[in-house]
């Protein structure tokens, strides 16, 4: 599969909810057209503050993220648009890879330690740093992981049609290389499927919603 092909995967993915996260990925939009599709920015009665948004996605393509985030807040007070919560999801995970990427070049040249790997098996970024298990600190796990999601009640075929496209894409060099680039690992055939998502996903709401609820933790 060609670096065009995938291209394309990503632009019928973005039919779908889910597939405009990848869509946003690859190609880095800078206008909301580019990256919403048929997305609205309102719904019903209820209306974003456009300038306030229009601020925030400056911030978002300057990778200021937490101005971003604050500028998307008053732009959609009520948590109702799309389009405003994708880009404000969005952020947290364009967060997530910048610290991967300042994290390792401070590794690389020396001016961190790594202390351990949180995962039952080593880093490919840095095979030479042990996980917290094989240091004597067991049962210490925190994924980094990623989810396409589709609106419920869609298809079943069209969700099996999707998740093909993407097994596919995983499968290619590029996309391999570019995942390697990002730190990412990308996950074995058989924890690919809709299934096997839904299983992964239940098993940490199972594992995290009590420590959660337990310590009284808020979404801030």
């Amino acid at each position: 599969m060609s670096a065009t092909t995938i291209r394309i995967v990503g632009l019928a993915l973005s039919l779908l909810y889910a597939g405009a996260v990848v869509r946003v990925y690859v190609r880095q939009p800078a206008s909301l057209p580019e990256v919403a599709g048929s997305l609205t920015s309102s719904v019903g009665a209820y209306s974003i503050d456009r300038p306030r948004f229009d601020a925030g996605l400056h911030f978002f393509r300057q990778d200021q993220f937490v101005e971003a985030r604050d500028a998307f807040a008053q732009a959609d007070p009520g948590h109702q648009d799309a389009t405003v919560q994708f880009y404000t999801a969005y952020s947290y995970l364009r967060q997530g890879w910048g610290r991967v990427y300042a994290d390792d070049a401070l590794y690389r040249a020396g001016k961190v330690k790594i202390m351990g790997v949180v995962a039952k098996t080593r880093w490919a970024g840095a095979p030479e740093v042990p996980t917290f298990d094989e240091g004597g600190v067991s049962g210490l796990e925190l994924l980094f992981w990623h989810g396409l999601w589709a609106p419920k009640n869609t298809p079943k075929p069209i969700v099996a049609k999707i998740n093909d496209a993407v097994a596919k894409a995983f499968d290619d060099d590029w996309v391999k290389k570019r995942f390697g680039e990002l730190g990412h690992t990308i996950p074995p055939p058989g924890q690919r499927t809709p299934q096997a998502l839904y299983d992964h996903h239940k098993a940490e709401i199972d594992k995290w919603w009590p420590i959660i609820k337990s310590y009284g933790i808020k979404v801030q």
